[in-house]
């Protein structure tokens, strides 16, 4: 396999691997969604598993990837692409602080990141894509003029460069934007427990004296008032002030990441159902439910 072949490989498996998630949450939720974490139509795994599968079984049997018997490409295909799914899950897992896919509730699964009925259903994948599908792929890219494929590889990876980095960058910029509605969110209890002590501090001292001298309950009493008046007004300034700032500013952030507009973060979290923050679950699974509220209304 060359230089040239490989490049060819990678990007259309790419490319049909991106058909297939699409196709396959089409068909199990009824929502076609742009399933990749790159915005084009590119889900590199395929790519690197097919690749791999390719490089493996023609260079461990010294046969023809057409020769090859099915069984060998089931279970081969099954073990490389269940430990390129496990890995691919713990790197963005790593690198992000977020686990992308979830299959803690499906039998036989390790760690959530591969589970038994996907690696049997990739080992199918593998045998019809090496059986079938391959062949005609390689008729294909012999049939590109050399010169012209070359040029076609170079735009193509050009734009697969640029999405990966537009695709990391909104990754970390959604991190950003959890991390700021929560410290947001943590000023507002901070607030709600300072007016929370201040009322109850308040009317404790003020009791506190109505109990010790009774015979002048009337003046406590009347203090009582008057202190209630001044945590009512403190009350007030906090509301009109630091909370209503706070919560606009929660809002704001809110909807930047839940616009219908043309949203690059909304996309991704429609793309990964099951995307959880490490340090940020609870504000991601409320971004979350924003989102899923706001699709079942239209």
């Amino acid at each position: 396999m060359t230089v040239y072949q490989l490049l060819y490989y990678f990007a259309i498996y790419a490319f049909l691997g991106w058909i297939l998630e699409v196709a396959f949450h089409g068909a199990i939720v009824g929502k076609v969604i742009n399933r990749g974490f790159l915005n084009g139509p590119f889900c590199p795994i395929y790519g690197v598993g097919m690749i791999a599968m390719i490089y493996l079984l023609t260079t461990v049997t010294h046969t023809e990837i057409q020769h090859i018997h099915f069984l060998i490409i089931f279970n081969v295909g099954s073990i490389v692409c269940t430990l390129i799914e496990y890995f691919g899950g713990w790197i963005l897992d790593q690198i992000f602080h977020a686990r992308w896919w979830d299959y803690r509730d499906m039998p036989f699964n390790i760690n959530g990141y591969v589970c038994l009925i996907f690696s049997l259903a990739w080992g199918i994948g593998c045998v019809v894509a090496i059986g079938f599908i391959h062949p005609m792929i390689i008729d294909f890219v012999n049939w590109i003029p050399k010169q012209i494929g070359w040029w076609i590889l170079g735009i193509t990876y050009f734009g697969l460069t640029m999405d990966m980095i537009i695709s990391v960058s909104i990754m970390i910029g959604l991190n950003e934007k959890l991390a700021q509605i929560d410290k947001l969110q943590k000023s507002l209890r901070i607030i709600s427990d300072e007016l929370t002590e201040r009322i109850g501090g308040g009317a404790m001292e003020t009791a506190q004296k109505v109990s010790e001298a009774g015979t002048q309950a009337r003046i406590a009493g009347s203090e009582l008032k008057e202190n209630i008046v001044n945590v009512k007004d403190t009350a007030v300034q906090f509301k009109d002030n630091q909370v209503a700032e706070l919560q606009q500013k929660i809002n704001s952030l809110k909807e930047t990441l839940t616009s219908d507009k043309f949203n690059l973060t909304k996309r991704l979290i429609d793309a990964f159902p099951s995307l959880d923050s490490h340090s940020y679950h609870d504000t991601l699974e409320d971004i979350k439910s924003i989102i899923t509220s706001r699709t079942k209304r239209k």
